[in-house]
């Protein structure tokens, strides 16, 4: 069994996306989300109950965060391409908070030694000639949106390359203390985009 936190958009905002990515070749397209922890095994043993309530614990003591995301990025070497999101302090406290609950229970995923740096893939696993065709038709689109994440997502997958299932929704019952406009600084996401 593999597990996976994620930030589900909300469905007005996830169906402009999920239009642009059903059209991407590559690899089959998840509900557009912005993942904090995983995908990852459990660590030994079925421990799902006592990883529920960590978890749950740990986002009882969260507020609800903004999620503010705008333009694209290209990363020519995975062939990947996604919307860029602010990495804010909330968010960045949520990720951490849920993270930190997380290793516990999860073997180390191959995102465990990278920063995180959050995003919305549009397409991934594509060929470099496919990569620099869609990345030549979506690099001026303009993606630009804002939501407020309540919940956070617990998926689980019972085999490789087979669909992933909600397991539970992580509700953030405090208070947001970010209502206003982000004054964070927009930190740059690494990638190589490719001349057209």
């Amino acid at each position: 069994m593999h597990y996976h936190l994620y930030v589900a958009l909300p469905a007005r905002k996830s169906k402009r996306i999920a239009d642009v990515t059903n059209r991407c070749p590559g690899q089959f397209p998840a509900p557009p989300h912005v993942t904090l922890v995983g995908p990852a095994e459990m660590v030994a043993g079925e421990r799902v109950p006592e990883f529920l309530s960590a978890l749950r614990a740990a986002a009882c003591t969260l507020a609800p965060c903004t999620i503010r995301y705008s333009g694209v990025a290209y990363f020519g070497r995975k062939q990947y391409i996604c919307v860029r999101v602010r990495l804010t302090p909330e968010l960045a406290s949520c990720q951490t908070a849920l993270a930190r609950t997380a290793q516990r229970f999860l073997k180390a995923s191959f995102q465990s030694g990278f920063p995180f740096r959050p995003h919305i893939t549009l397409a991934a696993r594509l060929f470099q000639w496919e990569g620099e065709a869609v990345w030549r038709g979506l690099k001026n689109r303009p993606f630009i949106g804002t939501f407020l994440c309540r919940e956070v997502r617990l998926m689980q997958q019972s085999e490789p390359n087979a669909p992933w299932r909600l397991l539970a929704r992580l509700r953030l019952p405090g208070k947001s203390l970010n209502t206003g406009p982000s004054v964070s600084p927009r930190l740059p996401l690494r990638y190589s985009p490719l001349s057209s």
